[in-house]
């Protein structure tokens, strides 16, 4: 059985940013509960894995993004939500009715207002729910400081540059256009409410091709 077929072969109702399943090969590798764990941050909290090449996704080279991502999937939280959570119909909604290049304005608002900015609220900021750069936010180590932080090599107390804030923004997308590959540029209209006798069902993920995810390299 694959790591996929494992990890989708249970509903986990008290998934959390920090949940391991290391057996199924998806572990956490971040700062929370690190003083109550035998191994150093970078490692899995449970089991001590290493298995991230942490100076080469920090790097942040758009060019090496099928790298990062397939490292962030190794996370049992973020692959959920690659893999496995459906997208809400609100959520789909409105990302049918902005367009790819409205999101990925929006997309740079989000990290610049709520994450790269200083934020009493930092780890509590993103929603789960109702919009698509929400879950891909969450998917790609870009909800808050902390992740930004162990992810994507910006300190907490570093300003983040525009030129990141652009590359940040593009590893959202790559994630937006994979989780709803038919989204136009364009916002279309999308009336807001569905018929009651054929009401519209979350998105499921699909199986891609994810050997072109590559975005535009900023250093």
């Amino acid at each position: 059985m694959s790591n996929s077929e494992q990890a989708s072969s249970f509903d986990d109702l008290d998934l959390t940013c920090s949940s391991t399943r290391c057996e199924a090969g998806l572990h956490y590798f971040g700062p929370a509960f690190r003083k109550r764990s035998a191994y150093p941050l970078g490692h899995c909290l449970k089991c001590g894995v290493h298995l991230v090449d942490w100076g080469r996704v920090h790097q942040r080279a758009g060019d090496d993004v099928n790298y990062l991502i397939s490292m962030l999937r190794l996370e049992y939280w973020r692959h959920d939500w690659w893999d496995h959570r459906p997208i809400d119909t609100t959520a789909v909604n409105h990302a049918r009715r902005k367009g790819t290049i409205v999101l990925r304005e929006n997309a740079k608002h989000i990290l610049r207002k709520y994450v790269c900015s200083p934020n009493r609220r930092d780890g509590v900021q993103t929603r789960t729910t109702g919009n698509i750069i929400a879950y891909a936010q969450h998917a790609t180590g870009t909800c808050c400081r902390k992740c930004l932080a162990y992810w994507h090599g910006l300190p907490v107390d570093e300003e983040v540059t525009e030129t990141s804030i652009d590359y940040l923004s593009e590893i959202i997308m790559t994630y937006v256009t994979f989780r709803l590959p038919d989204l136009a540029a364009d916002g279309i209209y999308v009336p807001r409410r569905a018929s009651p006798l054929h009401p519209p069902s979350p998105v499921r993920p699909v199986v891609h091709d994810s050997s072109d995810m590559t975005v535009r390299e900023h250093r």
